[in-house]
């Protein structure tokens, strides 16, 4: 700075750059653009790649009712879901229903907001969770002689 100028100094005592600023997470989507993320980076600029983690993730979640309705057939399991378990109760094919349309709504939720890295990363958590449990339910079938 010029050490002759004689003007009022206007500035504040707070530097605002290191001001703390409340910043709502989904302006920006939750990515930073100086920093790459390999995985959700991959399903944000391809969305063919989410495209098959989705259809995944409705298959596994038929797969999921397929091995429930086995157990459910051979006496050794019953309906965790309390939803399903009641829809069940009146109609097996009701059951159906609604757990494809549950997953058709969350499919189109996650791919409607797709720029969202919190979105991605509930999918991928849900893919992974979808998959132990049917590994699990295959498991335990095998185990108890049903399949």
């Amino acid at each position: 700075m010029d050490k002759q100028w004689g003007g009022v100094e206007r500035r504040g005592v707070v530097d605002r750059r290191k001001r703390k600023v409340y910043r709502f997470w989904e302006r920006r989507g939750g990515f930073d653009r100086r920093r790459r993320s390999v995985l959700l980076g991959s399903l944000l600029e391809h969305p063919a790649l989410l495209a098959v983690a989705l259809v995944a993730l409705n298959a596994l979640s038929l797969l999921d009712g397929f091995y429930t309705v086995v157990g459910i057939g051979a006496g050794v399991a019953r309906e965790g879901n309390p939803v399903l378990a009641a829809a069940a109760d009146r109609d097996p094919l009701l059951a159906v229903a609604v757990k494809v349309g549950a997953m058709g709504f969350v499919t189109a939720m996650i791919w409607c907001n797709r720029r969202r890295k919190a979105v991605l990363v509930t999918a991928l958590a849900a893919l992974a969770w979808y998959a132990a449990l049917v590994a699990y339910h295959h498991w335990a079938l095998s185990q108890l002689g049903v399949l």
